[in-house]
């Protein structure tokens, strides 16, 4: 800590400052001065001002040098992966020379992409956003003072998953008359994009001959003979 230490007499003449730490005294030279102290405790601050006539006076202030609190993530650990989505718990916690244990809102969970998102140990989260985070727990004492703790933390894209297709008409092994206009419908659907439409649907027949696309086609020159009707469903990831 720096501590001004500075005084003065009807003289304008100040002999002498001393500065009386919690052990030991110390003396500095007259005028404003900066005494580096790193020692945690209170000290006293003692001016002792001499005039020229050999008389004294002192001023005494006291002053508490705070040491600040440590804090330490225990979990998950530094380098973690997750899928995005996926109900992280970040756990830690906070210890202060003075206070003791530090909990509840005197610990705080900051990501450098998203922002603070918690406080307090456990702190569950599942909207992360997809990226390489630095995760910081802050810990605060009662006075201010603050210490922390970093771990990186990946979070990635879940894998693509595959949509689904299914024709609602005509029903399996219908038959109809060569010629006849025929009504083709059906839906798609994928876990990541939801229902699928327009060009995302496409019909064609075995023989891979496109037919047309979107939830519903007609068609009248199908052959003669058995005819196997395909949909298929592409979401936006292929």
């Amino acid at each position: 800590a720096r501590l001004p230490v500075a005084g003065e007499h009807d003289d304008g003449d100040l002999r002498r400052a001393l500065f009386q730490p919690a052990q030991g005294l110390e003396t500095v030279d007259p005028g404003e001065h900066r005494v580096e102290r790193d020692d945690v405790g209170t000290h006293l601050v003692q001016l002792i001002a001499t005039d020229s006539q050999g008389a004294t006076d002192t001023a005494d202030v006291s002053i508490r040098i705070n040491a600040p609190p440590t804090a330490n993530i225990t979990d998950p650990a530094d380098g973690s992966s997750f899928t995005v989505g996926t109900n992280v718990s970040f756990r830690g916690d906070g210890s202060d020379p003075e206070d003791g244990s530090i909990s509840g809102g005197s610990l705080v969970w900051t990501s450098s992409l998203d922002g603070v998102f918690g406080s307090g140990s456990p702190t569950n989260e599942n909207g992360l956003a997809i990226g390489v985070h630095t995760i910081t727990l802050t810990a605060t004492d009662s006075d201010g003072a603050s210490g922390i703790d970093q771990i990186s933390v990946t979070i990635s894209a879940a894998p693509n998953q595959s949509p689904t297709a299914t024709i609602t008409i005509p029903s399996q092994d219908t038959t109809v008359t060569q010629g006849d206009a025929v009504s083709f419908t059906g839906t798609g659907s994928d876990p990541e994009d939801g229902p699928l439409t327009g060009s995302a649907l496409q019909w064609e027949t075995a023989a891979g001959t496109a037919l047309g696309s979107g939830g519903t086609i007609v068609r009248s020159d199908l052959p003669l003979g058995p005819n196997t009707i395909r949909l298929i469903a592409t979401d936006t990831q292929g």
